[in-house]
């Protein structure tokens, strides 16, 4: 007795997968205070496509985020099993010398601007010698490490802005164009904003509009924004953000940071660039007040 044999070859993938795209100060770990929350948001902003699929037969296969890959370690701590989870990053370091592009149709504008290279940044600064310069290259890991905090801190905010944006639009076009094998091509978008910093870069690159590659994909399904309040009490951290992201680079005196900001400061700058802030070589945590410390004594007895 035959089965029912549906031959019909579908118009969509069954399995698809969302292409999750961090921008503004959420694709700067350091910037980034409950990783656990963000994984919460970032999986509870993709519900909705994940049922709607479901209803129409098919499945949200897997999530790749574009971007930092603690981002992805995140999300995968509260999504369901059947569903993958990777990243895919490119960082945004190597395209701060990048001067643009144009030919048949398109026009990528520069990041570097008449700026100066990177290495005669850093030979000014005393990180490179004059000899090594002209082999210095960005595209190389090792010569991207050179860029530390301090250095960056240095950099014209605009220039490290239209680097940010070129790398992750870099990553969209790798997600959403069937062409890069080495990763998956993504059906959907979900761009997570700080809130503050613009995002239309990429919602222009997922309509198949955006200007910092040659011929942008468009994106053939959903494409949604996670917009995050930025505050304090979130995920993020916008005194952190003036330490690290050299488009927010504010004084932020050290007795002011919370003792989780101050950890993340010894984690993220070098001796040198602490002493370039004025913050000390280890973190001074703030002492725990009295009352605090009865509280939690109280608290205790009662347990």
């Amino acid at each position: 007795m035959g089965g029912y044999s549906n031959t019909s070859t579908p118009s969509i993938d069954p399995e698809q997968t969302l292409a999750v795209v961090p921008t503004g100060i959420v694709d700067d770990p350091r910037c980034i205070t409950d990783l656990n929350q963000l994984g919460k948001k970032i999986v509870r902003a993709a519900r909705p496509l994940y049922e709607e699929l479901k209803r129409a037969g098919n499945r949200l296969k897997q999530i790749v985020v574009g971007g930092p890959p603690c981002i992805a370690s995140a999300v995968d701590e509260y999504t369901t099993a059947t569903v993958r989870v990777t990243s895919h990053q490119k960082a945004v370091e190597q395209y701060l010398d990048d001067t643009g592009e144009t030919g048949d149709g398109y026009e990528i504008p520069s990041v570097r601007q008449s700026r100066p290279q990177m290495g005669s940044l850093l030979v000014h600064e005393g990180r490179l010698s004059e000899d090594s310069i002209s082999e210095f290259d960005l595209g190389d890991a090792a010569d991207r490490a050179r860029l530390t905090s301090d250095i960056l801190r240095k950099l014209e905010p605009r220039r490290y802005h239209r680097a940010r944006q070129k790398a992750q639009s870099k990553r969209l076009e790798h997600l959403l164009n069937d062409w890069f094998e080495q990763v998956p091509t993504a059906n959907h978008v979900l761009v997570v904003g700080d809130g503050r910093n613009t995002h239309q870069h990429l919602i222009n690159h997922a309509n198949g509009q955006g200007k910092w590659v040659k011929y942008p994909t468009a994106c053939d399904g959903n494409i949604r924004s996670l917009e995050l309040n930025g505050s304090t009490s979130g995920c993020l951290s916008w005194a952190l953000a003036a330490i690290f992201d050299p488009r927010h680079r504010t004084n932020v005196p050290y007795h002011e940071l919370t003792p989780k900001q101050q950890k993340h400061v010894q984690q993220w700058l070098t001796e040198s660039g602490r002493r370039d802030l004025g913050y000390p070589r280890e973190a001074q945590l703030k002492p725990v007040r009295s009352e605090e410390t009865s509280n939690s004594q109280t608290a205790s007895a009662a347990g």
